[in-house]
Formats: C-alpha cells, structure tokens, sequence
C-alpha cells in the first residue's frame, strides 16, 4: 500500500520497468492511501527490491508491505 506526498504522482508507477518480479495488479484507491500494489515476489528480498523501485519511480511519503505467506 502507498501513500504518495503533495509531489507523487501515482502514474510514475505505473512505469516500474525496473522491477524483475511482474506486477499482478496495481489500483488506485481512495481513503488511507493512494495506491495497492499486488506483486507475486519469491522472497523477502525481492519485496525490498519492489519497495525501492517504488521510492524511485515517484514521490512516496509512506509504504507500507503485507505478507502473504501460503495460500489454499
């Protein structure tokens, strides 16, 4: 989940190009935060790989990563 400073622009991450994980899903969304990401990441490390591409494809106040780890 993001939320997006005065400056963010939340079309700067729809460019991720940078990220090697594919994105599942990326919404808009109103209330809290500014944006949802869904992204299928293999490991805890290329969840942080994800999150630094984000604070560098526009400008972020806040992230926040919740974690799936098994699924039925």
């Amino acid at each position: 989940m993001i939320k997006l400073s005065k400056n963010g622009d939340i079309s700067h991450l729809q460019k991720l190009t940078s990220v090697q994980n594919p994105i599942c899903g990326m919404w808009g969304v109103s209330g809290s935060w500014d944006c949802v990401i869904l992204d299928a990441t293999p490991s805890f490390h290329a969840i942080a790989q994800l999150r630094n591409a984000i604070q560098e494809a526009s400008d972020i106040e806040r992230i926040e990563t919740s974690a799936v780890l098994d699924r039925y």
